[in-house]
């Protein structure tokens, strides 16, 4: 949480980032200025991709917590998110997806940790990346959205 705001899809970006390639992080806020002006799909769609981040983590990372992870349906919450995140992957919601760095994500629960897991294996399969970068692909994605928001931090005025 920053300044009493939640996590925000750019956050869990940058801790699976992190965790997975942090010599990518200087260059990920040009991914995400990219991803504002033309989102892009991990279904093959690499308009908006920066030429020099094509085979990067951050760009695929980017596009996975797009279309997996960010609940763009006000209503997606709890078992309805489940769903959403089945689907999401099945749609192309590129309109929808530029404000995905700065949308929300609420905490996971253990069932929508053990779907992220899984969709994010299924995401690094078809990528091609072999068994060991995938599961610590699937490891990076579950550990961001298991530390939950951390609690509100309380300001002298509040008191």
């Amino acid at each position: 949480m920053r300044d009493g705001y939640p996590r925000t899809g750019a956050d869990v970006v940058r801790e699976v980032l992190a965790a997975l390639a942090p010599a990518e992080l200087p260059f990920l806020e040009s991914v995400l200025e990219a991803y504002r002006i033309d989102p892009w799909t991990l279904d093959g769609r690499r308009a908006g991709v920066p030429v020099d981040q094509v085979s990067a983590w951050s760009a695929f990372v980017l596009g996975f917590v797009a279309e997996t992870v960010v609940a763009t349906e006000p209503a997606a919450q709890g078992r309805g998110r489940l769903r959403t995140m089945l689907t999401r992957r099945r749609r192309s919601r590129t309109g929808e997806l530029a404000n995905v760095p700065d949308a929300p994500v609420p905490a996971f629960e253990a069932e929508q940790l053990r779907l992220a897991w899984s969709s994010a294996v299924d995401a690094a399969t078809c990528r091609g990346h072999p068994p060991r970068d995938r599961e610590a692909f699937a490891a990076a994605v579950v550990a961001a959205l298991a530390a939950g928001h951390p609690p509100r931090q309380r300001h002298p005025a509040e008191d």
